[in-house]
């Protein structure tokens, strides 16, 4: 999304943490013992892909700002986790906020924390991201 090789953004919903959440989660069933032998779901938020490029173009630098789209696809795409795009995902996260004691990051401040650190690291186009061949 950042460097203009998206013209349009996905019409679709995507089921997102913060990998620090994950790592709070972890910690907290070890410390607290809280939810010992349990599963839970770690999902911080499902954003619509625009709500996730609206966080992008805040956190870019000015010169960089014009790279995100703005106009969504019409073609939706396989349903997932039985919700028919652009529907997020339905999901209840609050056992493993009750019982850990975590509280998940909001959109906003994962997409655009992520978003200084790929700038911080050099990351600001696709090109940087080339898988290569070993």
């Amino acid at each position: 999304m950042m460097d203009g090789s998206l013209s349009q953004l996905d019409n679709s919903c995507k089921s997102i943490v913060d990998v620090r959440d994950v790592a709070e989660a972890h910690v907290a069933a070890i410390t607290t013992g809280g939810g010992w032998g349990e599963r839970f779901l770690l999902i911080g938020a499902t954003p619509h892909q625009a709500e996730i490029a609206d966080a992008v173009r805040e956190a870019l630098p000015a010169g960089m700002k014009a790279n995100v789209p703005t106009s969504v696809s019409a073609v939706l795409g396989p349903p997932v986790m039985a919700q028919s795009p652009p529907n997020p995902v339905l999901y209840d996260a609050s056992p493993s906020e009750r019982l850990l004691g975590i509280k998940y990051r909001s959109t906003k401040e994962m997409v655009q924390q992520s978003v200084a650190s790929l700038l911080a690291n050099g990351f600001d186009s696709t090109a940087k991201y080339a898988h290569r061949e070993k």
